[in-house]
């Protein structure tokens, strides 16, 4: 019925199994962590930052791949995941690196005091 088609990378298709739903996933918990007033923003920032990497990923990893192999490539992404991690926490979820407590926003400071 449907012509069989080869799963391969050359046409980005598999690719697009992991990008959609990680975009997706990423998309949603940001934008909930957010006032209402900033989504499209956030939305915005991050499609631009999906197309940076994009467009920088395999300008940077192929490079890399050649000169240290897979595990510079899984060393490098887990600096990266550490990196954002780390933003994620003390940025967007408001969480203290020490204290593990979370910052006030600044309408709880205003109703709580200091």
């Amino acid at each position: 019925m449907f012509p069989r088609q080869k799963l391969s990378n050359s046409d980005g298709s598999l690719d697009s199994f992991s990008q959609f739903p990680l975009a997706t996933t990423v998309t949603s918990l940001s934008t909930a962590a957010v006032p209402a007033r900033t989504k499209g923003t956030l939305v915005g920032i991050e499609h631009s930052i999906f197309a940076a990497a994009g467009a920088l990923g395999p300008a940077v990893g192929a490079p890399l791949f050649q000169a240290r192999g897979v595990g510079g490539l899984a060393a490098a992404g887990a600096a990266a995941y550490g990196l954002l991690l780390a933003f994620w926490r003390s940025a967007v979820l408001g969480v203290g690196v020490r204290s593990g407590e979370p910052l006030k926003t600044r309408s709880e400071a205003k109703e709580k005091g200091p």
